[in-house]
C-alpha cells in the first residue's frame, strides 16, 4: 500500500482529462453531467502528484481505504477554516447561509462527515445543501434557503471557470446527518406551465407597462418607417384602439378572465422553489420547497408548482415516486401552522395524481406528502 499518509482526497472538475489515468471516483454516483472527480494526491505545492490506477490495482488499495486515511490526514492539518454564519435577508425573513473560506483543500471537506454533521447542527436542519463552486471555498444552507444560495453558489462557479480558478460544480449537494445524498441540480420546469406574474420582480402595472412597451417596440422593428409615417399622418385612432385594447385587457385581467384559459393567469406571489431529487431510504425523490405567506397562497403555490413537473415525472430519470413538498412554517402565520392540515394535504394530492395515472419511470405510483420544516417554538399541534 502507498504511504496513504501523505495523501489528501482531491477535488476536479467533471472534465478533468487525468481521471482515466488516476486513482478516482465521482463524488456522488449520479446521472448529474458537473459532479466533480474524488482523486488521492500528494500537495508538492507547485503541483500534485495523483496516487495513479496501475499503482493503486498493484498495491491493492480500495476507494474506503484510501478515503479513510486521506480524510484523517485532511482533519488533522492544522489552522482549518471554520463554519462562518451568516444571515442575509431575503423579502421579510432573515436567512441562515453558512461559509467556509480557505486554502485548495477546502472543498474537499465535503467527504468528511464530521465537518457536514457540524454544518447540519449549525443550521438546525434535516437535510442541508452544499455548495462548492471551486476548491477554496464551502457555502451550506437549509432547504428553504436554496433559491437564495443556489444563485450564489452558480455565479460563483462561473466566474472560476471563465477564470481557470480550480472550478468544481454550480450545484448544490444534498447531505443529512453526515452523509451526501443527492444533488440539488434539477431544471425548473417552467415552460410547461404559464410564466406567471412575479410580485417580487415588479408589481403588475408596471408588468402592464413593459409589456406595452415591448408590444409596440415589436410593431417598430417590423416596419418602422411605415409606422412613422402612419403616427405622422395623424393615425390617432390606432393609437386609440391599441390603449382600449389595452384597458379592456386590464379589466379583464381584474376580473380573472374567466373565459380565458385560467392556469395561463396565474400571478405567482410566492419565491419559486429549487428543486432536488435526493435518496431517501433507497428512493429517488423529488423535493420542492415552498416558503408562502398565508394557507391559501400555499395552495396556489403548490398546484402549481406540482402541475409544472407532470408532464416530465414519468421521464425523470432517478425518480422513484415520491414527492415531498418542504413547507417553510417561519412563513406562515399561526393558524397554518398545524401539522394534520399537512396530513390532508398529502392524502388529497396523493389521491389526485393516483387517480391521474401518473407514474415514476420505473412504473412505481407517484405519493405526494407535505412537510412543516423549520419548526419554531410557537408551532402547534392539534390534540
Amino acid at each position: 500500500m502507498p504511504d496513504a499518509l501523505s495523501y489528501y482526497p482531491i477535488l476536479n472538475p467533471s472534465t478533468w482529462d487525468s481521471h482515466g489515468e488516476a486513482f478516482s471516483r465521482k463524488l456522488l454516483q449520479s446521472n448529474f453531467p458537473l459532479v466533480p472527480w474524488v482523486a488521492y494526491g500528494e500537495d508538492r505545492g507547485d503541483r500534485i502528484n495523483y496516487l495513479t490506477r496501475w499503482a493503486a490495482e498493484e498495491q491493492k488499495v480500495s476507494y474506503e481505504q484510501m478515503d479513510e486515511k486521506s480524510l484523517s490526514n485532511l482533519a488533522q492539518r492544522p489552522e482549518q477554516p471554520e463554519w462562518q454564519m451568516n444571515e442575509p435577508a431575503l423579502g421579510k425573513a432573515s436567512h441562515k447561509v453558512i461559509l467556509r473560506v480557505g486554502d485548495d483543500l477546502t472543498a474537499s471537506s465535503i467527504l468528511d462527515p464530521a465537518i457536514l454533521q457540524k454544518a447540519q447542527d449549525m443550521l438546525g436542519c434535516d437535510m442541508i445543501l452544499v455548495g462548492i463552486p471551486h476548491r477554496f471555498m464551502m457555502l451550506a444552507c437549509g432547504e428553504g434557503e436554496a433559491i437564495l444560495v443556489a444563485p450564489v453558489v452558480h455565479s460563483i462557479y462561473e466566474e472560476a471557470r471563465r477564470e481557470s480558478h480550480a472550478h468544481l460544480s454550480p450545484y448544490l449537494f444534498c447531505a443529512r446527518d453526515g452523509e451526501l445524498i443527492g444533488v440539488a441540480a434539477l431544471k425548473r420546469q417552467q415552460e410547461t406551465k404559464g410564466p406567471g406574474k412575479h410580485k417580487h420582480e415588479k408589481d403588475e402595472d408596471e408588468g402592464e407597462d413593459e409589456e406595452k412597451d415591448e408590444d409596440e417596440e415589436g410593431e417598430k422593428d417590423e416596419d418602422e418607417d411605415e409606422e412613422k409615417d402612419e403616427d405622422e399622418e395623424g393615425e390617432e385612432g390606432f393609437e386609440d384602439e391599441d390603449e382600449e385594447g389595452e384597458e379592456g385587457f386590464e379589466d379583464e385581467d381584474e376580473e380573472g378572465e374567466k373565459d380565458e384559459d385560467e392556469d395561463e393567469e396565474v400571478v405567482v406571489t410566492w419565491p419559486r422553489p429549487t428543486p432536488f431529487l435526493i435518496q431517501d431510504e433507497g428512493q429517488g425523490t423529488l423535493v420542492l420547497c415552498l416558503s408562502c405567506e398565508s394557507f391559501p397562497e400555499l395552495l396556489r403555490a403548490a398546484e402549481y408548482e406540482l402541475e409544472a413537473y407532470v408532464p416530465v415525472l414519468g421521464e425523470l430519470e432517478g425518480f422513484d415516486g415520491p414527492i415531498c413538498v418542504e413547507v417553510d412554517a417561519r412563513s406562515l402565520p399561526e393558524e397554518a401552522r398545524f401539522p394534520q392540515l399537512y396530513e390532508t394535504l398529502s392524502s388529497e394530492f396523493t389521491k389526485a395524481v393516483r387517480e391521474a395515472g401518473v407514474t415514476a419511470p420505473n412504473a412505481n405510483p407517484v405519493t405526494i406528502t407535505f412537510r412543516l420544516s423549520s419548526l419554531g417554538p410557537d408551532a402547534k399541534s392539534i390534540p
